[in-house]
């Protein structure tokens, strides 16, 4: 019931802005950058993540499992980019149903009380029609237009 793909782009998008951070000239961007390595790595790889990791045992270890996994045909064919785009469409089909359906359910509501109010002012035309009421009152009174007030009196 979370939403989880837009999730993932914040966290696509931060990874992008550490990168470019991480490759620029300015020493204070990549300083900032680094403070992030954990994120920063993810955007990561070869002989980039290989330098970033270097010296730190936990990021080394991230660093083998990646490399490790990319090397897995199988691994890579699970999570190709068709895959993936598949997977973001019917993730994306499912939440625009489920929406779809709350907004229906919600709209057949407003609408089956706006016919059931729509009834009730018709029977109480009737009953002021039956009571000899002017059509002018009756319309004023109820919102209903004459032509149906007319129409009721048949």
């Amino acid at each position: 019931g979370h939403n989880y793909i837009e999730n993932f782009m914040i966290i696509e998008y931060n990874i992008d802005k550490l990168i470019s951070y991480y490759h620029r000239s300015d020493k204070e961007k990549v300083k900032e950058a680094l403070k992030y390595k954990h994120v920063l790595m993810l955007g990561l790889e070869g002989k980039e993540l290989e330098k970033l990791c270097k010296g730190e045992k936990h990021m080394e270890k991230f660093r083998e499992n990646v490399d490790r996994l990319n090397n897995d045909e199988g691994f890579r064919l699970l999570f190709s980019e068709e895959e993936d785009a598949l997977r973001t469409h019917n993730t994306l089909m499912a939440e625009s149903e489920e929406a779809g359906i709350e907004r229906g359910i919600k709209q057949g509501i407003k609408q089956g009380k706006i016919e059931g109010q729509r009834e009730e002012k018709l029977e109480i035309a009737k009953n002021m029609l039956a009571k000899k009421a002017d059509i002018n009152f009756i319309s004023e009174v109820t919102g209903l237009n004459k032509e149906e007030i007319k129409a009721l009196n048949n």
